[in-house]
């Protein structure tokens, strides 16, 4: 009776609590009074209930067949508790009270040991699991009581027999997940019960249900690690082989999430304390091939598991580095040492006995015997090898997957970008010589935009990857060593850097100066090291230095500033004259001074106060480097930065380059060669002159717009009485203005005041006879000055155009090509109507033979085209082919402009016609592979959006009707493939369009597209049961006609007329149609 009250009174708080519960999610507007009362109350029922479970506890543990006589009786009372427990179990809030959970846990277990309940326990937990996926854990933990506390296996066993024989179907969403996340509890808290029950357990490795197979997964890796720690038997070793087969076999998995879960395991099996090298060799293996993987989540595992091998890694002898280089010189000294203990045991040898010939057993051997004083250390070396040669396998196979790791840095996906490059900051801990691959790459991503998405920002992660690579030094003793260090390692992101790499870099030091991470002692450092003087330093690390302290100087103008004197000295003194990269990195840091680091439109120079007198002996010093004969080709560039400096920072730089100017006409002769005689004996000194014209053109307008901004900011100060007698009469900026353009289009290459106007018609003549003017530096010059001139001057530009198009078009020098490419972007924008109606020279350039003109043309048409500067009706396809170019840049540009430009409204969608067209019919079509992986590319941008799938579907089917190319057929019915028919209407459209493809039917791979589609629209969740009848109708007809059945073909005078506008779709500047697309 007293257990029975008991019952009732636990019952009755459990039935309480849980209404409570209910009834707080549904009156959370209650009052803060009438919420604390109930939660007082609810405190107080659970304090209650405690001690009467463990009065149940106590009773259980009496000899109760004193009082129960008969075994019914006994089981029926000790029933009526388990059924309780059951129910304690079942509310969610209890499984937060630990101690109230051991005490079910316990009575549980013991009722099952003591009181004959395994079968009701059983029955209870697999209905738990079948239905409810929140109790895994807490009836594992039942069981594991069991086991381990006592020693009761038994009712485990029974239930992972009954597990065994259940099959799970992925429809159910409940029992695959509750049961397997059960067994891997289980696993946890007791491994054996799992291992002796896993030879039936295991065939749920194939379960249907992906859970179950992510269950076994883990499981087989527990059992990895724990039977590891075993002592070795040969019986251990096969059973551990099988489960490590298990595992290689499921990377082959046709589902995702087990194989994202698969790595994870694997990246734990990492971490054992047993190696498996050889084991090891195949899943660095098969991890490498899911680096590939179509799933990201399975990448970013994949990443993550190769980080946790190398970290892991068993070759720790030498320190644990993991240097190819050193392995290699290790491996060869061990070698030479085994060839010299050969040599010796052949040489001490009798010359009359061969090893073969001996027939006395090798125990016999005396112990003074020559093979024998070489044995040990033999043995000893032999091993060594052997580790060595293990070791580089292990460094080859890391350095293969390199290449995809720095191409995942780019990944759409921020965490497989964040993962990959953590990955690369280990690899470079671990001094892997291909992780700078990687780490260089890893700098452009400092233009990474962040989304608004929670996380970690790739800007700062990478700030933080390029501060742990650099900036910590881990053999360093004190903070001079540190210093010195970071030094040298900021010096060495210099070399053999290209102008992508010093621009990224520049923004990446920018960002760690204004986050603090270069400390003024550094500063001071890399100082010393430019203007050291007392030894000779090496050209590179000097420029390195100065390279360092001018993107330092974009975050701290003040420093530059600070410091001319010594860069006067170094740079622009004796040293520059020298090393002429020297002077124009130094120039470029000098540009820093009383700049800002973010520039305004209209505003990229400093202001008229802060510039320096043309007295400053700083003008004098860069005129006195540019008056030095020098005939090296790196002259260009230091000549183009001091110019820069000039009109940078000059008050009136106009004047000093006018002497520059006249300086060069005096060196080149330029009056006395040009009418005497055309063919010139050097040509240098002309190619110089004409440079430097050039620039200083494209530099005043610059420096014109300056002025123009000074005049209006004075203009802006005027009175009130001035404006209102503007209304009347005119602005004076509107007089500025225009003043500003008579002096660029008129007067800078027409006046004959104008020392520019002389060299207008000089290099237009130069230009035009290449074969009179043979030197192509010369020639380069011309056609580079001729097109900033261009710039400068419409009239100009009008004037001279044509001949410049002519050039870019037969010119065989690619740099000119190059060059000229680069220049009518400029143009495009200084006087966009002229270079309107010529913009089919520059898609040309896409055909170019030469990958740097390639680059650049697609580099100069994604500028205009998504700044709206260009309309591209019909020329994009050129543009879809440098998708799979074979240079990876110019394929990866190509990427980004789609991706760039399906964000602007029906982009991608409005020339998609176009672009098919371009490439599958005529003479600038693609094979039918390249086609495929282009199309596969731009359909991703509408598939999510299902009007223009629909239209897109209409307009293929059309397409059908006048094509007789089977090839033509063949890409059709692969672009309808690509599209996913997430609607029904877009199935219809393909139905009605049926007429239009009918007779392209016979052709194989027509009709395996349409098979395609036919299985893809049955995955489609729109299916009811009038669109399934739709879909065998069109099925049923696509197999009739196979089959030569010509009942179901439509005649083609009853088929709609086709779309005129196809491919000529209204367009706005973005070659965007104006149709509503919103789904």
């Amino acid at each position: 009776m007293y257990g029975f009250f008991i019952y009732s009174w636990v019952y009755m708080i459990n039935s309480q609590l849980e209404s409570e519960d209910a009834a707080k999610t549904k009156t959370k507007s209650k009052s803060t009074k009438s919420t604390k009362k109930q939660d007082g109350s609810s405190s107080n029922l659970a304090t209650i209930r405690i001690p009467l479970i463990k009065a149940v506890s106590n009773s259980l543990k009496l000899n109760l067949k004193k009082i129960y006589p008969t075994t019914h009786e006994l089981e029926a009372y000790v029933g009526m508790f388990t059924k309780l427990m059951f129910q304690v179990l079942s509310n969610a809030e209890n499984l937060k009270d630990q101690e109230l959970c051991q005490l079910t846990y316990e009575i549980l277990a013991y009722s099952a040991k003591y009181y004959n309940q395994n079968f009701g326990i059983q029955t209870s937990i697999l209905q738990n699991l079948q239905y409810y996926d929140q109790f895994s854990d807490s009836m594992a933990e039942v069981l594991g009581v069991c086991c381990n506390r006592y020693e009761h296996t038994s009712l485990a066993e029974d239930i992972l027999k009954e597990i065994s024989e259940k099959d799970f179907v992925s429809s159910d969403k409940i029992g695959p997940k509750s049961f397997s996340k059960f067994l891997v509890r289980l696993c946890e808290l007791n491994y054996k019960i799992l291992m002796k029950q896993m030879h039936s357990l295991i065939k749920h490795i194939d379960s249907e249900a992906y859970q179950m197979r992510n269950g076994l997964i883990e499981i087989v890796g527990m059992l990895i690690d724990q039977l590891s720690q075993l002592d070795f038997t040969e019986n251990l070793q096969v059973q551990i082989d099988h489960f490590f087969d298990v595992i290689e076999e499921r990377f082959r998995d046709n589902n995702s999430l087990v194989r994202s879960k698969l790595l994870q395991v694997v990246a734990k099996i990492a971490e054992c304390k047993a190696k498996f090298p050889k084991r090891r060799i195949n899943l660095i293996h098969h991890i490498i091939g899911r680096l590939e993987d179509k799933s990201s989540l399975t990448r970013k595992n994949a990443i993550k598991a190769l980080s946790n091998f190398l970290t892991t890694h068993p070759f720790s002898m030498d320190g644990g580095e993991l240097s190819k280089k050193f392995f290699e010189s290790k491996q060869e000294q061990i070698k030479k040492r085994l060839e010299e203990l050969q040599n010796t045991v052949m040489q001490e040898r009798p010359a009359h006995l061969e090893v073969s010939s001996l027939s006395i057993n090798p125990e016999e051997v005396p112990s003074n015997d020559p093979v024998d004083l070489a044995g040990p250390e033999f043995t000893e070396l032999s091993l060594k090898q052997k580790y060595y040669s293990d070791g580089l396998l292990f460094i080859d196979q890391i350095c293969s997957a390199i290449p995809i790791l720095a191409q995942l840095l780019n990944s759409t996906y921020k965490q497989e970008t964040l993962e990959a490059m953590d990955f690369f900051v280990l690899a470079y801990q671990y001094k892997i010589e291909d992780a700078i691959i990687g780490v260089k790459k890893m700098i452009h991503l400092v233009w990474t935009k962040d989304n608004t998405d929670e996380g970690r920002s790739i800007r700062k992660h990478l700030v933080d990857c390029i501060y742990r690579i650099y900036f910590t030094i881990p053999l360093a003793t004190d903070s001079k060593s540190t210093i010195n260090g970071i030094v040298r390692n900021l010096i060495s992101l210099t070399y053999k850097a290209t102008l992508a790499d010093l621009t990224s870099l520049e923004e990446l030091i920018v960002a760690m100066t204004e986050a603090g991470h270069i400390e003024p002692n550094v500063v001071n450092k890399l100082w010393n090291v430019y203007g050291h003087t007392k030894t000779e330093i090496p050209r590179p690390q000097r420029r390195g230095a100065i390279i360092i302290l001018g993107m330092i100087g974009h975050a701290i103008p003040t420093m530059i500033s600070q410091n001319i004197g010594i860069m006067m000295k170094i740079g622009l003194g004796e040293y520059g004259k020298e090393d002429l990269e020297l002077t124009k990195y130094t120039c470029i840091a000098l540009q820093c001074i009383g700049g800002t680091r973010k520039r305004v439109k209209g505003n990229t120079n400093i202001s008229h106060s802060a510039r320096l007198p043309m007295s400053d002996p700083l003008f004098d010093q860069l005129k006195s480097i540019l008056e030095l004969d020098n005939d090296l080709v790196t002259w260009f560039s230091m000549a183009e930065q001091i110019i820069n400096v000039i009109y940078n920072l000059g008050l009136k730089p106009d004047i000093l380059c006018q002497e520059i100017i006249l300086m060069y006409i005096e060196k080149a002769k330029i009056a006395q060669r040009f009418d005497q005689d055309k063919s010139l004996s050097d040509p240098w000194p002309l190619s110089q002159l004409i440079f430097i014209v050039g620039h200083v053109a494209i530099k005043h307008i610059v420096f014109l717009e300056v002025v123009e901004s000074e005049l209006k900011k004075k203009g802006a100060n005027k009175s009130i009485h001035d404006d209102e007698f503007e209304q009347v009469a005119g602005t004076a900026e509107d007089e500025i203005v225009e003043a500003m353009n008579r002096i660029r289009d008129r007067e800078l290459l027409f006046s004959p005041e104008a020392i520019l106007s002389k060299f207008g018609q000089m290099v237009v003549e130069i230009s035009a006879n290449n074969k009179v003017y043979t030197d192509s530096m010369l020639q380069i010059s011309a056609t580079l000055t001729m097109a900033k001139f261009m710039c400068v001057s419409s009239i100009y530009c009008e004037e001279n155009l044509q001949l410049l198009l002519t050039i870019l078009q037969k010119s065989k020098n690619h740099v000119i090509r190059s060059n000229i490419i680069i220049a009518l972007g400029d143009i495009a924008v200084c006087s966009n109507i002229l270079i309107g109606d010529n913009m089919s020279y520059l898609y040309r350039r896409l055909r170019d033979t030469e990958s740097t003109v390639k680059k650049n043309s697609l580099m100069v048409l994604t500028h205009l085209i998504l700044n709206g500067m260009i309309k591209v009706k019909g020329q994009l396809g050129e543009m879809a082919k440098c998708l799979q170019d074979e240079d990876s840049r110019i394929s990866d540009l190509s990427k980004l402009f789609f991706t760039e430009l399906a964000s602007k409204d029906n982009a991608v969608y409005n020339n998609l016609p176009d672009m098919i067209s371009h490439l599958s019919i005529g003479q600038d079509s693609v094979n039918e592979t390249t086609f495929h992986k282009i199309m596969k590319f731009l359909f991703e941008f509408i598939k999510e959006k299902e009007k223009q799938c629909e239209s897109v579907v209409e307009k293929l089917c059309q397409r059908f009707r006048n094509s007789n190319d089977p090839r033509n057929w063949r890409d059709i019915s692969f672009c309808l493939n690509l599209i996913p028919y997430k609607s029904e209407r877009s199935f219809k459209k393909l139905i009605e369009g049926f007429g239009f493809y009918q007779d392209k039917l016979h052709e194989d791979k027509v009709y395996n597209h349409f098979t395609d589609i036919i299985a893809k629209a049955r995955q489609q969740i729109w299916q009811r049961t009038e669109a399934k009848m739709i879909i065998d109708e069109l099925e049923e007809n696509i197999n009739k006609i196979r089959l030569g059945d010509n009942s179901v073909i439509i005649d083609k005078e009853n088929l709609p007329p086709p779309n005129q506008n196809d491919d000529e779709m209204e367009v706005d500047d973005l070659g965007n149609d104006q149709m509503d697309t919103t789904d």
